[in-house]
């Protein structure tokens, strides 16, 4: 059985303005239950300050269950209590998301801001459900419709959504594959995982032949996308890190760019930010504002400025999702 780890880490900053530098603004498609009584897991955590220092660096960390894994004993085979979803590309198409396009990221502020992630495959490859699940729709947006963005004809062009209900979880999750060339099912159809639902293909406002995939939380709306990232079982042996980084007011921290680099593989090197636009941030049901997905097991190093150079030991275990919490500043 999987697990999930939430690391918090708390530290405040002491802010004087004649030695800090504060970090700029973020840059701008077209996947509570009590804690767990699993003894707290040590995760060793490396901060490097400028001068001052600041006067405390409490380290805690806390195992608790995975919000999908609250009724395990129920769960059917198929589904990973931590990770509920199977990739809908499956071998030999390309199964790895696009890194240059991630959720909650616009390209540089070139594209529209993305609300799932890209499956980058050549058109007429098969595209299956990512879960056991009930077709909610299959056809098209091009006079709209009430899935894609408000004002948007043609946006996902053909495309699927179907309605998955896992144990544990308090709200039916959503997935959406868009940019079809074909559909092979109907509305009110009941698919199994891993089931061919239609084919890769680059229709509505697709940018070259890929699958465009969504995850959608409580709600069948545009606004109610999630990060698929989190959702999606990594490859075997991986392990995927979701959290936030936030300031004493509970507020999101923009961080442009976040490095996640490999302290057993220096080759190694992830490069991903948090999400631009504040609204998708601190949902739920994982609060997030960054996440990154199928990862080696090992240990890293998450370094990114926020006033100041902050660095951070991270350990990611396979089959697990390491969840991480970073506090900067204090409260007003």
């Amino acid at each position: 059985m999987f697990t999930i780890r939430t690391v918090s880490i708390l530290f405040l900053m002491l802010l004087l303005a004649a030695c800090t530098a504060v970090a700029g603004p973020v840059a701008p498609d077209i996947d509570s239950s009590p804690p767990s009584p699993t003894a707290a897991v040590e995760i060793t955590v490396s901060v490097q300050h400028d001068p001052p220092t600041p006067p405390a660096l409490i380290t805690e960390a806390v195992q608790i269950p995975s919000p999908a894994a609250t009724n395990t004993p129920e769960l059917t085979p198929a589904q990973d209590p931590v990770f509920p979803l199977s990739r809908p590309i499956l071998p030999p198409g390309r199964v790895v998301i696009d890194p240059t396009y991630r959720f909650g990221t616009s390209h540089g502020g070139e594209r529209e801001l993305h609300h799932g992630v890209e499956f980058l495959n050549s058109q007429g490859t098969p595209v299956h459900a990512a879960g056991e699940g009930v077709v909610l729709f299959a056809g098209d947006d091009y006079n709209g419709s009430p899935y894609s963005p408000r004002g948007w004809f043609a946006f996902y062009g053909l495309f699927v959504i179907l309605e998955h209900d896992f144990s544990g979880l308090e709200s039916p999750v959503y997935t959406l594959y868009g940019h079809l060339s074909e559909v092979s099912v109907e509305t009110g159809q009941t698919v199994a995982n891993h089931q061919q639902i239609g084919l890769v293909g680059f229709t509505g406002a697709a940018v070259g032949s890929h699958l465009h995939f969504e995850v959608r939380y409580g709600g069948t709306t545009y606004s109610d996308s999630r990060n698929p990232e989190i959702w999606l079982a990594p490859e075997p042996e991986n392990g995927s890190l979701v959290g936030r980084i936030r300031d004493a007011n509970d507020l999101p921290v923009p961080v442009l760019s976040l490095q996640l680099s490999s302290l057993d593989n220096p080759a190694y090197t992830q490069y991903f930010s948090t999400y631009e636009d504040a609204s998708l941030s601190f949902q739920l049901p994982f609060e997030e504002n960054f996440a990154i997905g199928n990862l080696p097991p090992g240990m890293y190093e998450l370094s990114f400025i926020a006033y100041k150079l902050e660095k951070h030991t991270i350990e990611i275990l396979p089959g697990e999702l390491t969840q991480v919490e970073i506090i900067i500043g204090e409260k007003e």
